[in-house]
This record gives C-alpha cells, structure tokens and sequence, in this order.
C-alpha cells in the first residue's frame, strides 16, 4: 500500500550479503570491519547479549545515529546526534503493531544544530558523489511513497487531518481462506514436516528443573523507550507458589542465572504467571539489569528468527 522505495535504490547495490542473526558473533568476526546503525538500538535487544557486546566491540568502526546513550550508542566510535520527533516532519506507520498511517507534525527548530536523518544521507550521498541520489526535499519523498494509497482516495492532507488505516480488513481471514497450502487452519502442517520438524505440535519437557523465561514488550513503548530515565532495578514476576517453593519474599532480590550469563532482578509475586515461568518485560537497560543478557541465542524452529522464550533459568538468593 506503500511505495516504500520510490527510486529503486535497491538495483544500486553492487553487492548484499545475508546471515542469520544469531551467527552475528561468528560473523562479525571475519567479515564486519564497520557498522552504521539507525533508528535501533541492538545491544538491548539482541539475545546472549554478554557474547553479542562483545563481538560488536570487536568491530572495527562502529557508528549509530540516536538522541541518546544508549546501550548500543555507548559501544560506538561515533556518535550522530539527531532531531527528536518534535523538530522533523514525518509519516510513521508500522506493519506490525500499528494499522495506522500518521503524520508526525514539525513543532519547533532543533535547538542545536542538528540534522535530520533524511537530509544526513543527502548530505552524505553528495560527499560520496553518488550522482543518481534523490536529492529532493522531504515532503516531496514522502508523496511518493504515499503515491500507491492515492487510488483509495488517501492524499498527504487528508493523512494529516483524519485517521488513515492501512488495515484493509477489521477481521483477519475473515473469509476463512488462510495463508497456508491447504487454505485451512492446518493442525498438521506439510510446512513443518518441509523444515524437518514435526508436523504436530509436541511438548518437550526436557528441561523441568528450571523456569522458563517468558519476556514481553511493555504497555507503554515498544521496544527500551520507555526505559531511559528508569535507573531501578529490573523486575520479575513469579507465582505465589514459586515463591513459596524457593521461599522468596516479595520485593527481594535474587539472581537469574542461564547459560549465557546471571543478573540481579527484584521479585514481584503474581497470580497472573503460571508456576513453571518467570515473566519479565522487554527493554530494560544494561544499567537495570537487562534480561537479554540471559536469552539463549537458539533460532525458531520455523522462520530463523530469535527463539526469545526457549531459555530457561534457575533462581539463586
């Protein structure tokens, strides 16, 4: 609905590599001699994070663009700082969390002489003389992306003024026709038994002597936003019965301990956890003891994404 790449800059790369994420130390190693990072902050939400750190600091020439130190900004050699979302015009939308198309008003000036992240790059393009570059202003940018939206009636002003979705259907598969070969919902998957996993699904209770890690994003912010001014320690959640197990009191603090590494977490008992999980939420910062540093770096079954809630802990006072 978007057209995300107006100029097709894509068929100016001579060259792409891919790897999977969780090889990221391995290599980082051998291949990576510079990183530029941009509107992310990978050094709080990569798993393993104590062998994650590690490999990036090994890098040769690292360079992020952000408004603060974060954890990954902290590890950097250079540091770029930019506008905040007051001080830059802007469409946000995002295909995961958020149906809507919004746009983000300029308020005021940078205070500082500060760039925006848009015309950075033009900047940039023109050092590096790259000759087919779009060097045009920003709201023209963003009508083309927008372009695709104007056979639906959707204009620049009329995403500046109402509410746009870019859901096209209140109910998913409201038809009953599913993404799948079968176009059912398919108990047995042909799928998995592709991917050489079983078909059906199959519970492994191999590991009953720990607690599962379950990690969630906040209510309040997507990934570590929220988490900035936070200089508390972390908190997990567990059962009444846990807790009576372990014979841990609420508000104590204890350690978590897996095989990537430990932290220290304050305890907070729940009836809203199961007895076999420990629930914490995602985003906190190093400073706050960040659950990352526990997750084993395994990869999902199906997908090759980060398997974040297969790690197990155990519980030291």
């Amino acid at each position: 609905m978007l057209n995300l790449d107006p100029y097709n800059s894509y068929k100016h790369a001579l060259n792409e590599r891919e790897f999977a994420l969780n090889k990221f130390p391995s290599y980082a190693k051998d291949n990576l001699k510079a990183i530029f990072i941009s509107k992310a902050n990978p050094l709080n939400q990569w798993p393993n994070l104590n062998e994650f750190v590690k490999a990036f600091k090994n890098i040769e020439f690292k360079v992020c663009i952000d408004m603060f130190l974060t954890d990954t900004a902290k590890h950097c050699d250079l540091i770029i700082p930019c506008t905040n979302t007051f001080e830059s015009e802007d469409l946000l939308y995002s295909s995961m969390s958020n149906p809507y198309i919004i746009y983000n008003e300029k308020c005021v000036e940078p205070k500082h002489t500060l760039m925006d992240e848009y015309y950075f790059f033009m900047e940039l393009a023109k050092k590096m003389e790259m000759k087919y570059y779009p060097c045009i202003s920003k709201k023209d940018y963003l009508l083309k992306i927008i372009k695709p939206l104007e056979k639906k009636g959707i204009t620049f002003e009329k995403i500046k003024d109402s509410y746009i979705t870019i859901q096209e259907e209140d109910v998913a598969w409201k038809d009953l026709a599913f993404n799948t070969p079968s176009g059912k919902i398919e108990i047995y998957s042909e799928s998995a038994k592709n991917d050489g996993i079983s078909p059906i699904p199959i519970y492994v209770n191999e590991k009953n002597s720990k607690l599962r890690l379950l990690t969630t994003h906040p209510k309040k912010s997507l990934m570590s936003q929220s988490f900035k001014d936070v200089d508390t320690m972390s908190i997990a959640y567990i059962s009444e019965n846990i807790s009576k197990k372990y014979n841990l009191q609420d508000g104590q603090v204890i350690t978590l301990r897996s095989g990537c590494g430990e932290i220290n977490v304050k305890i907070i008992i729940t009836n809203r956890v199961l007895d076999s999980y420990i629930h914490m939420e995602v985003g906190w910062w190093e400073k706050s003891s960040n659950p990352n540093f526990l997750i084993e770096n395994n990869v999902s079954d199906m997908g090759g994404q980060v398997a974040y809630n297969d790690t197990f802990v155990e519980i030291k006072k």
